[in-house]
């Protein structure tokens, strides 16, 4: 029999490292594997990537050489051979695939690009918008039903569609921002960090509902023009967390419920005894959890949202691959006695 070691963590019985052994069950029972389609006959490989899920369907992108020259092209799925088909093709790559309800959201990387959305037929396959000269877009994020992505370059700018080209438009104005990212879906708010052509060092934490009215600075966590080093946007049970710097405390994890008031920081590096964490934040239970650099490994923390709650689980185990299942967290590491 093989084995494989583990680490779990119970949200109701934190403090206690449960050590458990899985062994293969007997008898074992092989999944069976079936061809849907040979999309590269011969000896030769498709490499179909990367793969997603929208409404019953699955979408993939694959490169094929014709002639010489390289064609991208986007497939849609049922799982069958009749119902594996080429939505579109061209010799400019395809990226950002991002499922929105029954719609499948992508770049296609041309200059200019441009933003695609498909429903899974060649008809319903249409370009919403073709950004400016050699701008890119970005971040792609499902916000409640609606597309949310980033344009920049010659100029950045936050962007909205519902899947037509008259939906298709941006939140204000174009000359507004310097840079945004970071884009973080919480309930009916979408947070995103950002800095201001005005002052293009000062990046700050902002949100926004999906209108130009609605699109606002948070806080501005570090006042003056440096800017709040935010990053590591994680949801955890409703409430955003993140890393940023305040200028007095130095950087440490914070938490925001979407108002200035309501922005704080959970706990400095330094009172945690960590040189940073490694992202993302992962939920399990009523904690957030995440590895905390301690020269020369990392080690395994919990947070409640307080400062009290924030506390070491672990010695420098290096846990990694951080996992919630089921109200648990379950992560890899390393101990003298079991090895990795």
């Amino acid at each position: 029999m093989s084995s494989k070691r583990f680490s779990r963590r119970n949200h109701q019985n934190i403090h206690i490292p449960i050590f458990g052994l899985i062994e293969s069950l007997e008898p074992r029972q092989l999944l069976a594997a079936t061809l849907v389609q040979d999309l590269a006959p011969g000896d030769a490989s498709s490499n179909p990537d990367p793969f997603v899920a929208s409404d019953n369907l699955g979408y993939f992108t694959l490169k094929k050489q014709i002639s010489g020259v390289n064609n991208y092209f986007l497939y849609r799925t049922d799982g069958t051979d009749a119902g594996t088909a080429v939505m579109q093709t061209g010799t400019n790559p395809i990226s950002d695939l991002t499922p929105v309800g029954s719609l499948t959201y992508f770049q296609v990387l041309g200059i200019p690009r441009q933003i695609d959305r498909t429903d899974g037929t060649a008809e319903g396959t249409i370009p919403l918008v073709t950004l400016t000269g050699g701008n890119t877009g970005g971040n792609f994020t499902n916000f409640n039903g609606t597309l949310f992505f980033t344009e920049s370059g010659s100029f950045t700018a936050l962007w909205k569609s519902n899947g037509t080209a008259g939906s298709t438009a941006m939140v204000g104005d174009p000359n507004r921002f310097n840079s945004i990212s970071n884009l973080t879906v919480i309930g009916n708010t979408l947070f995103f960090s950002a800095s201001l052509k005005t002052s293009p060092n000062d990046t700050e934490l902002w949100k926004t509902d999906g209108t130009d009215a609605g699109t606002v600075r948070v806080k501005d966590i570090r006042p003056g023009s440096q800017g709040s080093n935010l990053g590591v946007f994680s949801n955890v049970n409703g409430k955003l967390y993140f890393n940023a710097n305040d200028g007095v405390n130095g950087q440490g994890i914070w938490t925001s419920d979407g108002t200035d008031a309501g922005t704080t920081m959970i706990a400095s590096y330094s009172a945690l005894g960590i040189n940073g964490f490694v992202e993302p934040i992962v939920a399990a239970g009523s904690y957030g959890f995440f590895q905390g650099f301690v020269n020369p490994n990392t080690r395994l923390y919990r947070t409640d949202g307080t400062a009290a709650g924030t506390i070491a689980l672990t010695g420098n185990v290096s846990p990694d691959n951080l996992t919630s299942f089921n109200g648990e967290l379950y992560y890899n590491a390393t101990t003298p006695e079991f090895g990795r």
